[in-house]
């Protein structure tokens, strides 16, 4: 096992993605995929320590995402 986390992308959150303009699509996809070694801004996500999970929340502009 790594030390990686797994991470989830919900259905709605996929949906919230294709509404972000694409270069901060890819950004964000980029920062969601570096959320297996370490968390960061733009994204709302729950962490399940015992399971090492990230499940993301929400994603979007910070001044728009709490």
């Amino acid at each position: 096992m790594g030390f990686e986390n797994r991470v989830l992308i919900g259905k709605k959150v996929l949906k919230e993605l294709q509404d972000i303009p694409g270069h901060e699509r890819e950004l964000i996809k980029d920062r969601i995929s570096k959320l297996a070694f370490f968390p960061l801004d733009r994204v709302i996500f729950e962490y399940d320590k015992e399971n090492r999970l990230i499940k993301i929340l929400k994603v979007g502009k910070r001044e728009n995402v709490y």
